[in-house]
Formats: C-alpha cells, sequence, structure tokens
C-alpha cells in the first residue's frame, strides 16, 4: 500500500437512523451483519454462512478473520474468500501486524475494484471490528479513537480485545503521520500491562469476546474482559481511578514519531 484510498465518509448514523442492516439480529440484539462505509460490512458467522444474504447485499468479497473455514468458500456462486486464522487471544500477537497488512490489502483490492466487503469473525465484536477499523484508520488517515467512536455508533457491540488494541496503535503509529494520531494524557493500558504484539503471546491465552465460552457484551459492548484486562484494570487503579481500563485502551498516549509504512 503506497497511500490512502479516497473513500466516502462512514454510513451516516446508527441502525436506528436508517443506516442499513442484515434484518437479522443476533442475541445481543445486535444485526447480524451492519453497513460501515461504502463497500464495508462487518458481521458475524451467521451473516457469513448465508449466500443468500450475501447476494442480496452485493456482497462479493468475505475477510473470514476466524480459524474456522467459511462453509461457502469455494462453493459454486460465493464470494471470493480470505481467512486470517485469528484466534481473539493473546496468541494472535505475533501475528497481528501481518493480519492487519493482509486484510486491508485485502479490503482495499476489493473496493478498489467495485466490490463489496463483508468483515466477519464469530460474533462481529472483536476481530473483524479491529480488521475494518486498521482499514478505516489507513484509508482514511483518522486516528484510532476517531474510528472507533464511529464504527461503535454503527455496531454498537464494536469491542476489540486489549491485545488487538495495542496492534491497532502499533498500526496506526505505521501509516499515519504523527500529526493525525492520537493524543492522550490518560495512561495506557498497553504500556503498563507491558502488552505489546511482541509480548502479549507470552502472559497466556486471554480470549476476547468473539470466542466461545465469553459472555456477550451490552449495549455498552463490556464483557468480562479476560487476563489482560483484569491486568489493566488493576493497574489503572491505582493510576486513574475514575477511567476504566476499556476506556482507558481507547485513549492511548501518541506513538514514537517515525514515517508512515510504505509497503
Amino acid at each position: 500500500m503506497s497511500g490512502a484510498a479516497t473513500l466516502l465518509p462512514l454510513a451516516p448514523g446508527p441502525p436506528s437512523s436508517g443506516t442499513p442492516s442484515s434484518g437479522v439480529r443476533s442475541r445481543s440484539g445486535v444485526p447480524s451483519m451492519t453497513l460501515i462505509t461504502p463497500g464495508l460490512w462487518v458481521g458475524d458467522e451467521h451473516a457469513a454462512a448465508s449466500l443468500s444474504r450475501l447476494k442480496a447485499r452485493g456482497i462479493t468479497h468475505v475477510l473470514n478473520c476466524t480459524d474456522q473455514p467459511s462453509p461457502l468458500a469455494g462453493a459454486l456462486g460465493a464470494p471470493m474468500h480470505r481467512m486470517l486464522g485469528l484466534l481473539d487471544s493473546t496468541q494472535d500477537a505475533p501475528h497481528l501486524p501481518h493480519a492487519l497488512k493482509v486484510g486491508v490489502e485485502f479490503i482495499h483490492s476489493a473496493v478498489q475494484s467495485g466490490g463489496t466487503v463483508l468483515v466477519h469473525c464469530q460474533r462481529g465484536i472483536s476481530r473483524s471490528c479491529t480488521l475494518a477499523m486498521a482499514y478505516l484508520i489507513w484509508a482514511h488517515q483518522r486516528p484510532a479513537e476517531d474510528v472507533f467512536e464511529e464504527l461503535r455508533q454503527l455496531r454498537r457491540c464494536c469491542d476489540p480485545n486489549l491485545s488487538y488494541w495495542c496492534a491497532l496503535k502499533e498500526w496506526e503509529s505505521a501509516v499515519l503521520p504523527v500529526h493525525r494520531r492520537s493524543v492522550s494524557t490518560l495512561p495506557s493500558p498497553c504500556a503498563v500491562t507491558g502488552v505489546s504484539t511482541a509480548s502479549a503471546a507470552t502472559t497466556g491465552p486471554s480470549p476476547g469476546m468473539d470466542g466461545a465460552g465469553t459472555s456477550a457484551g451490552t449495549d455498552a459492548g463490556t464483557s468480562a474482559g479476560g487476563t489482560m484486562w483484569a491486568r489493566a484494570r488493576t493497574v489503572l487503579t491505582h493510576t486513574a481511578p475514575r477511567t476504566s481500563a476499556r476506556a482507558a485502551a481507547r485513549q492511548f498516549p501518541p506513538a514514537g514519531e517515525h514515517a508512515a509504512s510504505e509497503d
């Protein structure tokens, strides 16, 4: 990728104000798939398994962020598929930089060719939202926090886990010039917990909200959060008592100043 794409703004307003959705809702009341920006949908595994639904939405490409093969991959008349094999745990940490690059290139190629992409994971909460955010950070040249807030307005369950947030902040520092990056005076959970894409893999598994056995998010997208969130919450209780770990993760201080990637 050698520069930002020229795209329309994010789809206007939350689903209640007219943003298209799949019409099928999950157990948490969130649409199975949500239009984020022209040519880009985010959804769950159920949306990705329905060929009729994909065709009705004009989906030409599917980015499967999970490690479970899509039942439609390779099927006659099905969209083009790409699987990233992410687990939504700290085990993904060493692979996240490459996964973000591959995923963003896949989305960009599809959109540039006039296609429409569904980015999905198991529940459309952590992995898929992370990949959509990475694309929008690069394509719109906007900081992660701004992209997150707008994406959350459209898909209220959007909630990347902590290690994914750390990867997004590293991605932001690589693809945005310094003056466009997020600025905050709040402590960074990545810093205070020692989590990064280089080190998170050594902290043990910590499933996010997409994984089996975790609780569904509320309207605010909260969950038990796993080991990393517990560590972040414990430290931030002493450093920023009125700031939740999840809120602080959305307000990292700016990363080191270096040139945007031209890969």
